[in-house]
């Protein structure tokens, strides 16, 4: 029986989204929950492993092991998001 640790996954991160994700994470506006998230992804979009997103985003294992899961729903939802932060 298979079990999630067996399971090797890629997560794609395409250039409009990681441009958008980059500029929340620059943005001193951007709230810090949605900051850490789009690190998550932006560096599992990287090929890095859970060990140095943990280190780099500064996050425990399972905050990691659940935003690679709801990756994708974070971006599909991504324009959501920035609605409210976004300058006109």
């Amino acid at each position: 029986m298979r079990t999630m640790r067996d399971i090797e996954a890629c997560l794609y991160v395409g250039p409009c989204d990681r441009t958008t994700l980059e500029r929340l994470v620059a943005d001193g506006k951007t709230p810090q929950k949605i900051v850490k998230r789009a690190k998550i992804v932006l560096l599992s979009g990287w090929g890095a492993g859970t060990d140095a997103i943990m280190r780099e985003a500064r996050v425990s294992k399972p905050t990691v092991c659940q935003a690679s899961a709801a990756a994708f729903l974070f971006l599909s939802t991504l324009d959501r998001l920035i609605r409210p932060f976004s300058r006109a």
